[in-house]
């Protein structure tokens, strides 16, 4: 299956957003503790 560069670009970005999200409440929460 032959994926167009711009819809990978697109998973990619929305993937490390997401995990950057996480990365954030989780540090956010532990700046809490």
């Amino acid at each position: 299956m032959i994926v167009p560069p711009t819809i990978t670009d697109h998973l990619t970005v929305t993937h490390c957003s997401h995990l950057c999200c996480v990365f954030l409440g989780v540090w956010g929460f532990v700046l809490t503790l």
